[in-house]
């Protein structure tokens, strides 16, 4: 007598957040029974959702109640995963310490396992609280180290993270060729893995460093282009980055008007979704905007509130050097 195959309830919602699907994953996990709920893998993958659609408190809480799940379990594979998602859920709230802390930990259980891929994206990770902090060598390093695995593994999504974030840095040190080359990596591995989302931040990125460079025509049809697909995908933090990279290159136009509006956009959406890191980014755009204008009232609150966001990050170095900026 043969036994009919055991149900798997969170099959479709982890095939979702696979593919990227997250509105779809969390609308699947949200009406599943009170007794699969209690799952450290259902609170798992809707910290995981619940991440990529800009709810940072709730993949925080999430993440921390699948952690206590799998280790009452022993389960360190689930762990690991549990680790690295509440590290990034405390690292979108902007409590660096608790992000560095987790991260190290899911590598140190990722080195365990000898699980590359899970360590490059821990590496990956530790890059961003480097960048975050002011500390870009370290970052780059980081990033670096995460991309060489990244393609030992074939992870091209991974790939396509790395050298993204490369690029944002070399952006920062105003080393653009080179930002360039990382984007265009960027771009490549993230059009090679079909994800729309994916192509969005590349995009994005590309189009800002073109901005930088000058080619403000090809830099305003990319990084329109990503402002179209970040909607289109829910992705609130590629939204205000567009929206950002929009700002400047009006401001490069000439048009203050254009340029004060979208970086007030930027603002608004960085509040709703509570990001520190973006408030404290979007408000130093919104100052730089103000004082193209004259407005030195409004130069002198948006230095305040990035000033603000930035010390509540940890990213001490990262205020002083905007307050030079303004105030020097």
């Amino acid at each position: 007598m043969s036994t009919a195959p055991v149900k798997d309830p969170l099959r479709n919602a982890r095939h979702a957040v696979r593919q990227g699907r997250f509105r779809e994953a969390k609308t699947a996990l949200d009406v599943l029974s009170r007794q699969v709920r209690s799952s450290p893998e259902w609170s798992l993958l809707t910290a995981m959702a619940a991440w990529r659609l800009g709810d940072f408190r709730e993949s925080l809480a999430c993440a921390i109640t699948s952690l206590e799940g799998y280790r009452e379990l022993a389960d360190s594979d689930g762990e690991m995963r549990a680790q690295n998602v509440a590290a990034a859920g405390s690292f979108a709230l902007g409590d660096l310490s608790e992000a560095q802390r987790g991260f190290e930990r899911a590598l140190v259980l990722a080195r365990q396992r000898q699980d590359l891929l899970m360590a490059a994206r821990c590496a990956n990770n530790l890059g961003n609280v480097s960048y975050y902090r002011g500390f870009n060598s370290d970052a780059i390093g980081w990033y670096r180290q995460a991309a060489r695995v990244f393609e030992q593994v074939d992870s091209v999504q991974g790939i396509a993270w790395a050298w993204h974030n490369i690029g944002l840095v070399l952006r920062e040190e105003r080393r653009l060729r080179e930002a360039l080359v990382a984007t265009d990596k960027a771009l490549d591995a993230a059009q090679q893995l079909g994800d729309q989302r994916s192509v969005g931040w590349a995009l994005g990125g590309r189009g800002e460093t073109n901005i930088l460079i000058g080619d403000l025509r090809l830099g305003k049809a990319e990084v329109v282009r990503a402002l179209e697909l970040s909607r289109e995908q829910e992705d609130r933090l590629t939204e205000i980055e567009a929206l950002r990279a929009m700002s400047l290159l009006a401001r490069l136009e000439g048009d203050l008007d254009k340029s004060l509006e979208l970086a007030r956009e930027a603002v608004d959406l960085a509040e709703r979704v509570k990001s520190k890191w973006l408030i404290a980014r979007a408000n130093q755009d919104l100052a730089r905007v103000a004082h193209a204008r004259g407005d030195a009232p409004l130069v002198a609150s948006a230095v305040e509130r990035a000033a603000i966001a930035y010390t509540e990050l940890g990213a001490t170095e990262r205020s002083t050097e905007m307050k030079h900026e303004f105030l020097a």
